[in-house]
């Protein structure tokens, strides 16, 4: 029998929301430095939203995350994402650091 300690799971929320001082983009779209095997979240007060993460060599993205969906990160990394509030993108885009990096 193979036994481990018990892992604590953490869940960020992406919150999206439009920022009333620059219209088309959102608030805050730098996450803070979050940990391979966290989970993530997207939520909004609006009655649709999602995140989709762009691949870093031009690619169509790599993963689309809608509101109330739970992901778990698997891979560290800067991950950059495109930002959709009731189906219209944003003109900014968010990003997040997933620690540690993959060489």
């Amino acid at each position: 029998m193979a036994l481990g300690t018990p892992h604590l799971v953490i869940t960020h929320t992406i919150d999206l929301d439009w920022d009333p001082a620059k219209p088309g983009c959102i608030k805050t779209p730098i996450l803070p430095t979050m940990n391979v095997g966290d989970n993530v979240t997207v939520t909004s007060s609006y009655r649709s939203a999602m995140i989709k993460f762009l691949s870093p060599f031009g690619d169509p993205p790599t993963a689309t995350v809608q509101q109330g969906q739970v992901v778990t990160f698997l891979v560290g990394g800067i991950y950059q994402f495109d930002c959709y509030i009731d189906g219209k993108k944003a003109k900014n885009g968010g990003g997040v650091e997933i620690i540690p990096h993959t060489p």
